[in-house]
């Protein structure tokens, strides 16, 4: 088999400094002898210059020694499981490596990533919900509430923000209700803005204890939210986001931090959420993701991925919900970079709040744009 060209690697600039910047663009893109080229995506990590490091020296240098052939076990390969401990930014770099692993194997054998991973040929299209909360500079209420109606008005029939400004993480419990009134307001605003039949969904960030969290809740029920994400840390086991779960009005989300389809596992079996949000970029890539799509069936869950990313992980993360018929829909970053069609060769489409997956091509269907 002929050996992989160097990886390479392109950051692009993308969020507004110093308001809500959580890092930038990073896509990986693999060449192989036959001038295939196979991207991926490695946004968000949390060290991109670290990412950038371990993708450029002995990670990509592996790659192109061994695991060209094999996508589904390139994660593994690279360190797999370890990466539970060893934390997100290697995880982040391999699993950026096995998406364009997983596009090159089916650009080889001529046929949509979506078609190899099982989605029928009459789903051309994934329903998206819009997340507006990095495109929100103005955090005031009536600055969600105007990007949740700009967002409605394109065509997206849900939406997401991430209202609890106030609350740090750790902070005292005795001050943690208090601290939360700012963004019940948000949620109100963007509520009153949308009417009541666009769905709303609220963001925590494990900002909480199960105490505050489930007050808090309450607190949110007459605003008939789709669902509450990550209200408390999950760091050490699935137990504190049970008990919101069974304590709260309103389904409960978790997961983006998880990685490896196994950990899912405890959660699953203890039925801690409604709605599990693992990340390509950060699971394992695509054969993770595919895997927990597999394990969480028939489980009365529903799979609907993580993703305030860049236009590759999104194409990547529907190539997989397109085949898996209990998913959900998947996030989309909505109004943060308007170039950002132009990332992909042919242009990302977005239209009546869902992705178009290309038809004409192999693989994910596009390439990084020339520009």
């Amino acid at each position: 088999m002929p050996d992989l060209a160097p990886i390479q690697v392109i950051g692009l600039s993308v969020t507004r400094r110093p308001v809500n910047h959580r890092g930038d663009w990073i896509f990986v893109s693999l060449t192989d002898a036959d001038s295939r080229v196979g991207i991926g995506e490695a946004s968000h990590s949390g060290d991109d210059a670290a990412v950038i490091r371990l993708l450029e020296g002995g990670m990509g240098q592996q790659v192109r020694a061994t695991l060209w052939t094999d996508p589904g076990g390139a994660w593994r390969s690279l360190g797999g499981l370890g990466f539970e401990q060893s934390g997100r930014v290697p995880s982040t770099a391999a699993s950026a490596i096995e998406q364009a692993l997983w596009d090159l194997a089916a650009q080889r054998a001529g046929v949509t990533l979506a078609s190899m991973l099982g989605a029928p040929s009459d789903v051309p299209v994934v329903p998206l919900y819009a997340n507006i909360n990095r495109a929100t500079v103005d955090r005031s209420p009536a600055g969600f509430a105007a990007n949740a109606a700009q967002a409605v008005r394109d065509g997206f029939e849900a939406i997401k923000l991430a209202p609890f400004d106030e609350v740090e993480r750790g902070s005292p419990t005795s001050e943690q209700r208090g601290l939360a009134e700012p963004g019940i307001e948000r949620v109100a605003a963007v509520r009153a803005a949308v009417g009541r039949d666009v769905r709303v969904m609220v963001d925590c960030h494990w900002r909480f204890d199960v105490a505050n969290a489930l007050a808090m809740s309450q607190a949110l029920e007459p605003l008939d939210l789709g669902w509450l994400e990550d209200p408390v840390p999950y760091e050490h086991g699935p137990d504190e986001t049970v008990a919101v779960r069974l304590g709260a009005p309103m389904p409960i989300a978790t997961g983006e931090r998880l990685i490896g389809a196994a950990a899912f596992t405890p959660f699953l079996d203890s039925g801690a959420a409604d709605y599990y949000l693992p990340d390509v970029k950060h699971v394992g890539g695509i054969g993770e993701l595919h895997a927990l799509a597999l394990a969480s069936a028939g489980r009365g869950v529903q799979i609907t991925p993580h993703n305030p990313s860049g236009p590759v992980s999104t194409l990547a993360s529907a190539s997989v919900l397109a085949g898996v018929p209990h998913a959900g829909p998947l996030e989309f970053a909505w109004g943060e970079a308007p170039w950002r069609p132009e990332v992909l060769t042919p242009p990302e489409r977005i239209e009546a709040g869902a992705l178009v997956l290309p038809t004409e091509g192999v693989g994910l269907g596009a390439r990084l744009g020339e520009a």
